[in-house]
């Protein structure tokens, strides 16, 4: 077990996440239950909860953030993940509900994707396109720079994840072949980002052909159809 200070019987639980999603439905729910568990053998913990709030996570250093014995923390817009993972070092017996570095992961959908596999959760059918990423991986934009890459060609502090192989792409009217692997339209197409939200629909002829993009609401506005694209 980690050894983690306590201030008399009490645990210090830290609510390391922007004030909209702390003040939300689902976290207050959280909190609750946590509140309730308990049973006759084993009495309810002592909690007090430490809100961190907008203002520190972003205009306050990682050394003057409050000490907690537990960490509740993820992402979301605006959240300053690289901060996170520094004050989550600071103190290595803090028990980590959410892991930060594998939240800093999944900005790469593929790794998203891979882990589930890995662990022996169902997805859909996929394949991965990758393009260019042969030496060093793609840093997506929002991952926080780490040294892990492991090409073997690069400096040691090298900041990029590990490679994805490049791909072969074989482009049909109704369907494409990826390293081999056939996908019969319709199928969507999205960014290796899970922080863009451009995803694109592929219809065969039978359906009228084209490609339906979805992308984040614009005004009244969230998809758009194009009859002559291609990938």
């Amino acid at each position: 077990e980690r050894d983690m200070p306590r201030v008399g019987s009490t645990i210090k639980v830290g609510l390391c996440a922007m004030d909209k999603k702390v003040d939300g439905k689902p976290m207050k729910e959280l909190m609750m239950r946590l509140l309730n568990q308990g049973t006759p053998q084993k009495p309810k913990p002592q909690l007090e909860f430490v809100k961190f709030g907008d203002d520190l996570l972003l205009n306050t250093p990682v050394d003057q953030w409050p000490e907690c014995n537990c960490l509740i923390a993820f992402y979301s817009e605006g959240f300053p993940l690289a901060k996170a993972m520094d004050y989550a070092a600071m103190y290595p017996y803090m028990y980590l509900l959410n892991d930060l570095d594998v939240q800093n992961h999944l900005f790469d959908r593929r790794w998203m994707y891979k882990t589930c596999a890995d662990h022996g959760i169902p997805t859909p059918r996929h394949v991965f396109c990758n393009r260019g990423e042969d030496k060093c991986g793609r840093l997506i934009e929002g991952m926080v720079a780490k040294p892990h890459c492991a090409c073997g060609t690069c400096k040691p502090d090298c900041p990029f994840p590990p490679a994805w192989p490049s791909s072969t792409l074989e482009e049909h009217e109704d369907y494409i072949v990826v390293d081999g692997v056939k996908m019969e339209k319709p199928f969507v197409e999205k960014p290796a980002s899970g922080e863009d939200h451009n995803v694109w629909i592929y219809y065969p002829r039978s359906a009228g052909g084209g490609i339906k993009k979805l992308f984040r609401k614009i005004d009244n506005k969230s998809s758009g159809l194009s009859l002559f694209l291609s990938l």
